[in-house]
């Protein structure tokens, strides 16, 4: 397990496993809508939760590089419980890596590939 990045924590959720799905055109969350492989842990540099809403109960945590804990992606990722690190800076990560968000701590986040 090496850390490759952190963020804002949106809420205390755990430790959350999943591979990581790069979200950042409309092509990429439609081949997510088709597939129905392993959890999977959104990442995503702008998008919001209309952007990803087609695909939220195929996602089981969301990374932004973006986003406050007052916009509407947090507000959105809050009511359905879905674990979300906002504004997160990352070394290194790829499409289909296997990653681990620590979401123990109440502010931060902590990033891992596996």
């Amino acid at each position: 397990m090496r850390p490759v990045g952190s963020g804002e924590n949106l809420f205390p959720a755990g430790k959350i496993t999943g591979l990581l799905r790069c979200l950042d055109t409309p092509e990429q969350v439609l081949q997510l809508l088709d597939d129905d492989g392993p959890p999977v842990i959104a990442w995503t540099q702008f998008a919001g939760s209309t952007f990803l809403s087609p695909v939220m109960d195929k996602i089981t945590a969301i990374i932004t590089s973006t986003g406050t804990s007052k916009g509407h992606l947090a507000i959105v990722a809050r009511e359905l419980g879905l674990p979300c690190v906002l504004g997160a800076q990352v070394d290194e990560c790829a499409s289909g890596q296997e990653v681990l968000l620590d979401c123990t701590d109440d502010k931060t986040a902590s990033i891992y590939l596996l």
